[in-house]
Protein backbone atom coordinates (compact mmCIF):
# COMPACT_ATOMS: atom_id res chain seq x y z
CA UNK A 1 0.00 0.00 0.00
CA UNK A 2 1.09 3.56 -0.59
CA UNK A 3 1.39 5.94 2.35
CA UNK A 4 -1.82 7.65 1.24
CA UNK A 5 -3.72 4.36 1.11
CA UNK A 6 -2.36 3.29 4.51
CA UNK A 7 -3.45 6.67 5.90
CA UNK A 8 -7.00 6.09 4.62
CA UNK A 9 -7.14 2.70 6.34
CA UNK A 10 -5.63 3.83 9.65
CA UNK A 11 -6.93 7.36 10.08
CA UNK A 12 -10.17 7.28 8.15
CA UNK A 13 -11.14 3.68 8.93
CA UNK A 14 -11.68 2.90 5.26
CA UNK A 15 -11.12 -0.62 3.93
CA UNK A 16 -8.94 -1.02 0.85
CA UNK A 17 -8.75 -3.67 -1.86
CA UNK A 18 -5.54 -3.76 -3.87
CA UNK A 19 -5.36 -5.97 -6.98
CA UNK A 20 -1.98 -7.34 -8.05
CA UNK A 21 -1.16 -9.69 -10.94
CA UNK A 22 -1.80 -12.93 -9.03
CA UNK A 23 -3.24 -11.73 -5.75
CA UNK A 24 -5.88 -9.57 -4.18
CA UNK A 25 -5.00 -7.77 -0.96
CA UNK A 26 -7.76 -6.68 1.41
CA UNK A 27 -6.80 -4.30 4.22
CA UNK A 28 -9.20 -3.26 6.94
CA UNK A 29 -8.85 -1.18 10.10
CA UNK A 30 -9.85 -3.14 13.20
CA UNK A 31 -10.05 -0.86 16.22
CA UNK A 32 -8.47 -1.99 19.46
CA UNK A 33 -10.93 -3.63 21.85
CA UNK A 34 -11.38 -1.24 24.78
CA UNK A 35 -9.94 -2.37 28.09
CA UNK A 36 -11.78 -1.04 31.11
CA UNK A 37 -9.81 -0.92 34.35
CA UNK A 38 -12.65 -0.99 36.86
CA UNK A 39 -11.88 -0.12 40.47
CA UNK A 40 -14.60 -1.28 42.85
CA UNK A 41 -16.49 -4.44 43.64
CA UNK A 42 -19.76 -3.24 45.10
CA UNK A 43 -23.22 -3.90 43.63
CA UNK A 44 -23.05 -1.34 40.81
CA UNK A 45 -19.83 -2.65 39.28
CA UNK A 46 -21.59 -5.87 38.28
CA UNK A 47 -23.86 -4.05 35.79
CA UNK A 48 -20.85 -2.40 34.13
CA UNK A 49 -19.02 -5.75 33.92
CA UNK A 50 -22.08 -7.42 32.38
CA UNK A 51 -22.48 -4.69 29.75
CA UNK A 52 -18.76 -4.69 28.89
CA UNK A 53 -18.86 -8.49 28.60
CA UNK A 54 -21.85 -8.22 26.23
CA UNK A 55 -19.85 -5.75 24.10
CA UNK A 56 -16.80 -8.08 24.15
CA UNK A 57 -14.73 -5.41 25.89
CA UNK A 58 -11.88 -6.49 28.15
CA UNK A 59 -12.30 -5.70 31.84
CA UNK A 60 -9.49 -5.60 34.36
CA UNK A 61 -11.25 -5.64 37.74
CA UNK A 62 -9.53 -4.14 40.78
CA UNK A 63 -10.89 -4.58 44.28
CA UNK A 64 -11.05 -7.19 47.00
CA UNK A 65 -11.06 -10.59 45.20
CA UNK A 66 -12.67 -12.21 48.25
CA UNK A 67 -15.70 -9.94 47.79
CA UNK A 68 -15.87 -10.30 43.99
CA UNK A 69 -18.74 -12.36 42.61
CA UNK A 70 -17.35 -15.67 41.29
CA UNK A 71 -19.61 -15.62 38.21
CA UNK A 72 -18.43 -12.10 37.35
CA UNK A 73 -14.78 -13.12 37.74
CA UNK A 74 -15.33 -15.43 34.75
CA UNK A 75 -16.52 -12.47 32.67
CA UNK A 76 -13.43 -10.31 33.16
CA UNK A 77 -10.03 -10.57 31.50
CA UNK A 78 -8.22 -10.34 34.84
CA UNK A 79 -8.74 -9.24 38.40
CA UNK A 80 -6.41 -7.76 40.99
CA UNK A 81 -6.33 -6.82 44.64
CA UNK A 82 -6.36 -3.11 45.47
CA UNK A 83 -2.64 -3.11 46.24
CA UNK A 84 -1.44 -5.21 43.29
CA UNK A 85 0.80 -3.54 40.71
CA UNK A 86 -0.03 -3.76 37.01
CA UNK A 87 0.79 -1.84 33.86
CA UNK A 88 -1.64 0.52 32.19
CA UNK A 89 -1.96 0.56 28.41
CA UNK A 90 -2.19 3.78 26.39
CA UNK A 91 -5.79 3.13 25.37
CA UNK A 92 -7.04 1.93 28.77
CA UNK A 93 -10.18 3.45 30.24
CA UNK A 94 -10.18 3.90 34.02
CA UNK A 95 -13.50 3.73 35.89
CA UNK A 96 -13.59 4.38 39.63
CA UNK A 97 -16.64 2.92 41.36
CA UNK A 98 -15.06 2.42 44.78
CA UNK A 99 -17.50 4.50 46.85
CA UNK A 100 -14.39 5.39 48.91
CA UNK A 101 -13.21 9.01 48.85
CA UNK A 102 -9.68 8.37 50.12
CA UNK A 103 -9.17 5.42 47.77
CA UNK A 104 -10.33 7.49 44.77
CA UNK A 105 -7.89 10.28 45.70
CA UNK A 106 -5.04 7.76 46.03
CA UNK A 107 -5.87 6.11 42.68
CA UNK A 108 -6.03 9.42 40.79
CA UNK A 109 -2.79 10.52 42.46
CA UNK A 110 -1.16 7.27 41.32
CA UNK A 111 -2.52 7.63 37.77
CA UNK A 112 -1.06 11.14 37.63
CA UNK A 113 2.31 9.90 38.92
CA UNK A 114 2.53 7.31 36.11
CA UNK A 115 1.54 10.02 33.59
CA UNK A 116 -1.67 8.26 32.54
CA UNK A 117 -3.32 10.34 29.78
CA UNK A 118 -6.45 8.33 28.95
CA UNK A 119 -10.04 8.46 30.14
CA UNK A 120 -10.56 8.56 33.91
CA UNK A 121 -14.15 8.51 35.16
CA UNK A 122 -15.31 8.69 38.76
CA UNK A 123 -18.76 7.69 39.99
CA UNK A 124 -20.47 10.17 42.27
CA UNK A 125 -22.07 13.61 42.35
CA UNK A 126 -20.36 16.84 41.30
CA UNK A 127 -19.81 17.95 44.93
CA UNK A 128 -17.80 14.77 45.54
CA UNK A 129 -15.69 15.44 42.43
CA UNK A 130 -15.00 18.96 43.62
CA UNK A 131 -13.88 17.62 47.01
CA UNK A 132 -11.60 15.06 45.30
CA UNK A 133 -10.03 17.79 43.14
CA UNK A 134 -9.57 20.01 46.21
CA UNK A 135 -7.88 17.15 48.09
CA UNK A 136 -5.62 16.46 45.10
CA UNK A 137 -4.63 20.14 44.99
CA UNK A 138 -3.69 19.96 48.68
CA UNK A 139 -1.46 16.99 47.72
CA UNK A 140 0.02 19.11 44.86
CA UNK A 141 -1.72 17.04 42.18
CA UNK A 142 -3.36 19.26 39.56
CA UNK A 143 -6.04 17.82 37.28
CA UNK A 144 -6.23 19.89 34.11
CA UNK A 145 -6.64 17.17 31.50
CA UNK A 146 -9.92 17.02 29.59
CA UNK A 147 -9.94 13.21 29.88
CA UNK A 148 -10.97 13.42 33.57
CA UNK A 149 -14.71 12.78 33.87
CA UNK A 150 -16.52 13.32 37.12
CA UNK A 151 -19.35 12.68 37.48
CA UNK A 152 -18.90 9.79 35.05
CA UNK A 153 -21.37 9.07 32.26
CA UNK A 154 -23.57 10.89 29.78
CA UNK A 155 -26.58 12.83 31.06
CA UNK A 156 -29.34 10.47 29.87
CA UNK A 157 -31.36 10.52 33.10
CA UNK A 158 -29.91 7.19 34.23
CA UNK A 159 -31.37 5.66 37.39
CA UNK A 160 -30.14 2.41 38.89
CA UNK A 161 -27.02 0.34 38.16
CA UNK A 162 -28.00 -0.91 34.67
CA UNK A 163 -28.85 2.52 33.31
CA UNK A 164 -25.77 4.05 34.96
CA UNK A 165 -23.63 1.36 33.28
CA UNK A 166 -25.20 2.28 29.93
CA UNK A 167 -24.49 5.96 30.58
CA UNK A 168 -20.85 5.17 31.42
CA UNK A 169 -20.31 2.94 28.37
CA UNK A 170 -21.95 5.57 26.14
CA UNK A 171 -19.55 8.23 27.41
CA UNK A 172 -16.57 5.91 26.86
CA UNK A 173 -17.68 5.19 23.28
CA UNK A 174 -18.11 8.93 22.64
CA UNK A 175 -14.67 9.66 24.14
CA UNK A 176 -12.95 6.94 22.12
CA UNK A 177 -14.70 8.16 18.94
CA UNK A 178 -13.94 11.84 19.60
CA UNK A 179 -17.67 12.58 19.73
CA UNK A 180 -19.60 14.71 22.23
CA UNK A 181 -22.43 12.25 22.87
CA UNK A 182 -25.19 14.57 21.66
CA UNK A 183 -28.34 13.42 19.90
CA UNK A 184 -27.96 12.22 16.30
CA UNK A 185 -30.93 14.37 15.27
CA UNK A 186 -28.64 17.40 15.73
CA UNK A 187 -25.76 15.93 13.69
CA UNK A 188 -25.15 17.65 10.36
CA UNK A 189 -22.31 15.37 9.21
CA UNK A 190 -22.60 11.71 8.29
CA UNK A 191 -23.30 9.42 11.25
CA UNK A 192 -20.50 7.03 10.32
CA UNK A 193 -16.98 8.30 9.80
CA UNK A 194 -15.68 8.03 6.25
Amino acid sequence: LSNEEADQVLNHHQSKVKVFENEILFVEHLPVIPRIVLYGNLFDSSSLIELCHFLSWDVCWVGNPLKMNALLKDKVQSYFHWDDEFTFKNNDVIVLMTHDFDRDVAIVKHLTSVNFKGYIGILGPLKRMQKIIKQLEILSVIITDMSFFGPIGLDIGAEGPNEIALSIVSEIIAFNSSRDGSSLKNRIKSIHTN
